[in-house]
């Protein structure tokens, strides 16, 4: 109702008054009725089958509300000839009755889910991924199958996937489903150097995961269990697994570490240090106990190759890297290595000083607890993995 309001009620009422016409109609005037009755059918038979009835039964619906209102002014007219403006006038009644129950919804901040501010957050990150400097070989873009089209459209980029399903050759499905299923970031990164890709246009992975359901190995452990409880309906449980994902790791922690609930923690794997954040949304979608952005874009960087030397021999070297977003969220990533014996650590660093997009990334700072050292490191080293020289001073 919130979507649809009473629209949904023509559907049905809609077929006695088509029989009717038909009925009614002789010769050639009855292929118009014929035509919306198999239209209408049709679209009622997608939106059955692919439980999509916002895109499928839409224009339909709207097509047989209409019919409904004709049908009950023209009743109207015959009950009271003496009143000509009652009839548009209940046809008006009719047609405001049948949306009045979405109005309030609009005012809702949780209609930006069910609305076209879904566009309006994924195009404005499609045409900055068309902006951006890729890394030859790495122009392609990774996004929700079902935004496929509108990622191309505005970026100007290749994506892997689309409802059209043909862009991106043959497995691309499949090759989409195998990296939102990676937990290794190796594997992960083969997946998108095979399929040419240097943006990620992740939303919500869970949303993605259950599109591409069943295209994946038939005996992959599971990672969410569906289940209905008698209060509240259909539930989804989140298992542990989920939060290991690379892609999870990528929405909710840029590429940290924590737990299925959204929760960071500080002890777990290191973090990814293949990729780098962009832009993201103004929109927040819920995670468990969080909100995170409702659209986050990465760009795949080789990362500069940081050769750190003065160190101490043995000794733990961390780099850590203040990043704040354009909506003004702030965020730490620090990345480790231990220095071999002659006190030489080599760190692979995905942030440029600067601009990395709409995002403000700060100087390195790197240190091993004694020694440490700044670094401005340049957009080229990043894109390219090129190696630059630091050395640590008391």
């Amino acid at each position: 109702a919130a979507i649809h309001g009473l629209s949904l009620l023509a559907v049905p009422a809609a077929l006695p008054l088509l029989l009717r016409r038909w009925r009614g109609a002789r010769g050639a005037a009855r292929g118009p009725v014929l035509l919306l009755a198999v239209f209408a059918a049709g679209a009622l038979g997608l939106a059955v089958a692919r439980n999509r009835f916002v895109v499928y039964l839409s224009l339909a619906e709207a097509l047989l509300l209409a019919l409904a209102a004709r049908e009950l002014a023209a009743a109207v007219a015959r009950r009271w000839p003496a009143r000509r403006r009652l009839p548009g006038a209940a046809r008006a009644a009719l047609l405001f009755a049948a949306v009045a129950p979405v109005l309030p919804g609009l005012a809702d901040p949780a209609w930006a889910v069910r609305s076209p501010s879904r566009i309006l957050d994924l195009a404005p990150l499609a045409r900055l991924a068309g902006t951006l400097p890729a890394a030859p070989g790495r122009e392609g873009i990774l996004c929700p199958w079902s935004d496929g089209h509108d990622v191309r459209r505005e970026s100007g980029r290749p994506v892997v996937t689309s409802p059209f399903g043909v862009e991106g050759g043959a497995g691309s499905l499949e090759d989409a489903d195998a990296f939102y299923r990676a937990t290794d970031p190796a594997a992960a990164a083969a997946i998108l150097a095979r399929r040419r890709v240097g943006f990620l246009l992740l939303g919500p992975p869970l949303d993605e995961l259950v599109s591409l359901e069943g295209l994946g190995p038939p005996d992959d452990p599971p990672l969410y269990r569906a289940r209905f409880d008698p209060l509240d309906g259909p539930r989804v449980e989140l298992l542990p697994r989920l939060a290991d994902l690379v892609v999870t790791r990528l929405y909710l922690w840029d590429g940290r570490w924590g737990s299925v609930d959204g929760r960071l923690l500080d002890v777990g794997p290191p973090p990814l240090d293949g990729f780098r954040l962009v832009g993201e949304s103004a929109s927040l979608a819920p995670w468990g106990t969080v909100e995170v952005a409702l659209y986050k874009l990465f760009q795949a960087v080789a990362g500069a190759r940081v050769r750190v030397s003065g160190a101490g021999p043995g000794s733990e070297v961390v780099a850590r890297v203040a990043v704040r977003t354009g909506g003004g969220r702030r965020f730490e990533l620090a990345l480790r290595a231990r220095a071999g014996d002659d006190g030489t650590a080599v760190l692979r660093l995905p942030y440029a000083t600067g601009l990395d997009g709409e995002v403000q990334a700060a100087p390195w700072a790197i240190g091993d607890g004694h020694r440490s050292a700044t670094l401005v490191l340049d957009e080229r080293a990043v894109l390219l993995g090129e190696e630059r020289p630091v050395r640590l001073a008391p």
